[in-house]
């Protein structure tokens, strides 16, 4: 399986459990950034995809931007907006494969000075990641889930997409008082 770049913001309609769910995958390229807002309305979960292995990488857009300081940055400007406040969070980090082997090879403290965990440890890595994002819902306190993927791990892939279509299912269900 290759792993691709969203180029263009994409439109997925699939019907689970009698419901039709719309997919927008809207790219989290900077000149796609400004084109997002028609798509914020009425989205009950946000899925936020963070390339875990991108912690010492400067973006292609902006060579002066660390990809995960801006993902960071992303993250928060997201959570604060005025038309996802009801919205869930689904936090995928992903690429854990590259990640692990990654961090073996590139200290993260090389990047971020104050990871405090083993030097070598994927593990310690994406706690100290996800923690890093989880900051920013201290005072929001919006239900964030969490999960470390890699693509191209099918049956991973498949477990995720079943606990996604779950919540789903469940926030539908709240959002009209029947949970």
């Amino acid at each position: 399986m290759q792993r691709t770049v969203t180029q263009t913001i994409t439109e997925t309609t699939f019907i689970a459990n009698g419901k039709r769910f719309h997919f927008y995958d809207v790219s989290g390229l900077l000149h796609h950034r400004k084109h997002w807002l028609p798509y914020f309305q009425d989205i009950i979960l946000t899925i936020f995809l963070v390339d875990l292995s991108a912690y010492d990488q400067m973006m292609a857009e902006n060579p002066e931007m660390n990809r995960m300081v801006d993902a960071l940055n992303l993250f928060k400007e997201i959570l604060q907006h005025k038309l996802l406040t009801r919205s869930c969070m689904l936090l995928l980090f992903n690429k854990k494969d590259l990640f692990e082997k990654k961090v073996c090879l590139v200290p993260i403290k090389d990047t971020f000075p104050d990871f405090p965990g083993e030097p070598k440890s994927a593990k310690a890595g994406g706690a100290y990641f996800e923690k890093q994002f989880r900051k920013h819902n201290e005072k929001l306190n919006k239900n964030i889930t969490v999960h470390y993927t890699c693509c191209t791990d099918t049956k991973l892939v498949e477990k995720v997409a079943t606990n996604l279509l779950v919540s789903v299912t469940n926030l539908m269900l709240s959002s009209v008082g029947l949970m």
